[in-house]
């Protein structure tokens, strides 16, 4: 009974470790597109990592709805060198999951 108690509380913290956070305002410094269904967004700030791998960079997933939207986002923001804020949630792979970017003036 106490292994699984402390498997369940090892579970709850892994969990609760996945939530979402967010940058302060930081600068994009690079996009990188390939052919795997991700764009990597570069920082000047670290991100929080997540547990991920790496937390220069977080990673928009194609696939999801609002792909076109945060990319449009961080395109602006890149070209432009206006401050963003970033909430991730969670890794994608190796690197934090972009689910809010926030462009300021």
């Amino acid at each position: 009974m106490k292994l699984i108690k402390l498997w369940l509380s090892l579970l709850a913290i892994s969990s609760a470790a996945a939530a979402v956070e967010q940058t302060s305002q930081t600068i994009i410094t690079k996009i990188e597109s390939r052919d795997v269904n991700i764009h990597d967004i570069y920082f000047e700030a670290d991100i929080p990592s997540q547990g991920c791998a790496y937390n220069d960079r977080a990673l928009i997933d194609v696939s999801t709805a609002g792909v076109k939207a945060m990319m449009s986002v961080a395109l602006s923001a890149l070209t432009t060198g206006k401050p963003v804020v970033l909430k991730v949630d969670g890794c994608l792979g190796y690197a934090p999951k972009a689910v809010t970017l926030i462009l300021y003036k």
